[in-house]
């Protein structure tokens, strides 16, 4: 059985006869509202192009090309995101063999970043040559980061004191991409060898909307009745401003009103 989601159906009727003076006015709404269900729309997954072709490598001096693609279907009903880049470079490989792109050679460490327990240190490198036109580009970092170990006669005669974390913040609204957060903060930062904090400082988690009930505005004022005398019609009537939206209450079924007016006999001539 598929399955079903909740909509809002209406139905209305006119007034075909209006009444004479001896007649009674009509009663009741002409306009009825009440909730239905329709088959719900299934996820749609995200779908990429197929990559374009690759740009020419031209004889002004780039050495890189490019290509790329786009989002021809982009997720919905909770379908899932497309993944991947919609851009790629790559160098452009040239018949002359450029020369390409070279480091230096990586430097000595620094010294550990703490004096007691876990730190951190770092060596450097630089570009020596930049590629020519068509070479190889330099790929790699330039900075690379290690974890290290100090133990001095410092931390031997004082204690230890380990990361806190703080705790974690209430989660947030969820949003219209049905995803809510929350954040805490380091407390205490480790010294003297404590141990690291380990773990996020962020969160993320699908989540359901919030229920949003169905918003109709006042009443207006009553028209004026349409007869003078002899019995007549006057009509007031109110409008949907926001439909309800995941299982807000409903709207209400009467949305025009109509009422009896100048019941007065007509005087004869």
């Amino acid at each position: 059985q598929e399955p079903t989601c909740l909509g809002l159906c209406e139905r209305q009727r006119n007034i075909a006869v209006t009444n004479n003076e001896c007649g009674e006015p009509c009663d009741g709404a002409l306009l009825e509202t009440k909730r239905c269900e329709a088959a719900c729309q299934k996820p749609v997954d995200c779908v990429l192009s197929a990559w374009r072709e690759w740009s020419r490598c031209d004889t002004s001096g780039s050495s890189q090309r490019y290509r790329s693609r786009e989002v021809k279907q982009p997720p919905q009903f909770g379908g899932e995101s497309c993944k991947g880049p919609l851009h790629e470079t790559a160098p452009c490989a040239l018949r002359d063999e450029p020369e390409p792109c070279t480091f230096s050679p990586w430097g000595k460490w620094t010294a550990c970043s703490r004096t007691c327990g876990a730190g951190f240190r770092k060596r450097a490198r630089t570009i020596l040559q930049l590629a020519q036109p068509g070479g190889a580009q330099c790929t790699g970092e330039l900075e690379m980061m290690d974890h290290c170990w100090s133990q001095s006669d410092f931390c031997l005669n004082h204690t230890m004191v380990d990361c806190k974390f703080g705790p974690w913040s209430a989660w947030s609204d969820c949003g219209f991409d049905a995803q809510r957060f929350r954040e805490r903060n380091i407390v205490q930062l480790s010294q003297r060898g404590g141990e690291l904090c380990k773990g996020a400082l962020h969160e993320t988690e699908t989540c359901l909307p919030k229920a949003v009930d169905c918003l109709v505005s006042e009443w207006t004022e009553w028209d004026n009745c349409d007869r003078d005398c002899g019995g007549g019609q006057s009509h007031r009537q109110r409008q949907v401003h926001h439909f309800p939206e995941h299982g807000g209450k409903s709207c209400p079924h009467e949305l025009v009103q109509t009422k009896g007016c100048s019941t007065q006999p007509c005087d004869k001539e």
